[in-house]
């Protein structure tokens, strides 16, 4: 096992680079009532990173009346008095940026693709004159989400790619994994060593 973690260590490190993942997520809408149907999924990431955002639609002789990936995100201002180092109030202002379908329509693929940064936190300190206390600043997304509304006359089925170093696990979701993967094999080895008993 160890040896199998070293040469999977080596290979990232060889590659080089940020190591990214991939993510599909294929639903269907239901019946649409008046020749209209719609979908609407949060898009799940791991990290601060990119994430890649590609939008299939098949069936039903969809037409698109509208759709958007939209990424929420707070940007904050705290406060702080500089000799104590503590918080003096601060501000929080919540923001969502829109990428329209009509904006991202790759016309190679007939698909709907963009990218753009999650949980990206952007820190500094500054001063403004005449202020008594540095504040500092920065943003993080909260939440990511495909939206679609397609004229339609029977359902269709949507597949959202997701990939991108933001798709990446974080260390302890692997180590959690590893752990498993330990168990489940001595567990295997155990029986094994019962029957032949």
């Amino acid at each position: 096992m160890l040896r199998l973690l070293r040469t999977a260590t080596v290979a990232i490190v060889m590659a080089g680079g940020t190591p990214t993942s991939a993510l599909t997520i294929i639903g269907t809408t239901p019946a649409p009532p008046r020749n209209t149907t719609s979908f609407s999924r949060v898009l799940p990431f791991y990290r601060t990173g990119t994430l890649n955002v590609e939008v299939e639609v098949r069936g039903g002789n969809a037409t698109l009346r509208d759709g958007y990936v939209s990424s929420n995100y707070i940007t904050y201002y705290d406060f702080f008095d500089p000799e104590t180092g503590e918080p003096q109030g601060g501000n929080d202002t919540d923001n969502e940026e829109f990428y329209y379908f009509e904006d991202i329509l790759d016309p190679g693929s007939g698909t709907w693709k963009t990218s753009f940064h999650v949980q990206r936190l952007i820190s500094y300190v500054d001063q403004r004159p005449g202020e008594p206390f540095p504040y500092e600043t920065g943003y993080t997304v909260t939440e990511a989400k495909v939206f679609g509304e397609f004229s339609a006359d029977a359902p269709i089925t949507y597949i959202i790619r997701l990939s991108g170093s933001a798709m990446v696990p974080e260390p302890a979701t692997w180590a959690m994994l590893i752990a498993g993967f330990g168990l489940v094999g001595a567990a295997a080895r155990r029986r094994r060593r019962y029957a032949a008993a």
